[in-house]
């Protein structure tokens, strides 16, 4: 009888042992999306009719976007502008891509989408392709309607493209989108894809047709 109660004790013991949190088994953490591609563009010194400012409602804009496209086909876009009020000299705080930004800004726009099986396996092969493997920075200082950087996560390592004063100025073949290559076709991505997701971002005539997500 004593052998038979020691061994209910003992039982007992291991049941309560493997009910107390030090034993039970914890689930194997989750895989966090890998990112393809990121973009950031800069747009500034349009004037217009901004509502928050007062008492006249009129000013400048400077429009920051950030675009993100992940291995799971997951895309983000998101819109950040800032404004400068007629008369009134920014205020300026630091920015992780361009160095610094309008402090004062209207309240921030997020968009998402997702890429299917097909249109995400296209994207992968355009980021591999050679003249977007061997683009390089571009710095100029040439007048242009934007700034652009561009992280593209290959898998060895991530590739950076940094890019000011550049200016599209294509032939009359390159209209159809056939022949845009290199940063040119590395941009048309990033605008087409962000119109797409965000049905309001502007697009070039020159991207229209440019392959993947181009905007017909």
């Amino acid at each position: 009888m004593l052998l038979v109660k020691t061994a209910i004790v003992a039982t007992a013991l291991i049941l309560a042992n493997c009910y107390a949190p030090s034993c039970r088994r914890t689930a194997p953490p989750q895989l966090q999306p890998r990112q393809l591609f990121a973009s950031y563009i800069r747009e500034g010194g349009q004037e217009r009719t901004i509502h928050e400012c007062q008492p006249r409602p009129y000013g400048m804009v400077q429009d920051d976007s950030e675009l993100t496209v992940s291995d799971d086909g997951e895309v983000r876009y998101r819109v950040s502008t800032g404004i400068l009020c007629d008369g009134t000299r920014p205020v300026l705080e630091p920015d992780a891509h361009f160095g610094s930004r309008w402090k004062e800004r209207l309240p921030e726009k997020v968009f998402r989408s997702k890429l299917s099986e097909t249109e995400l396996k296209n994207f992968k092969n355009f980021l591999e392709r050679e003249d977007v493997v061997k683009q390089g920075s571009f710095l100029s200082e040439a007048p242009a309607p934007a700034q652009y950087k561009f992280i593209i996560g290959h898998l060895t390592r991530p590739q950076t493209i940094e890019v000011m004063g550049f200016n599209f100025y294509p032939t009359p073949q390159q209209v159809s989108g056939q022949r845009v290559s290199g940063l040119g076709a590395i941009v048309c991505v990033a605008r087409n894809l962000a119109h797409r997701t965000s049905q309001t971002a502007e697009v070039p005539a020159w991207c229209q047709g440019v392959e993947p997500f181009g905007s017909k």
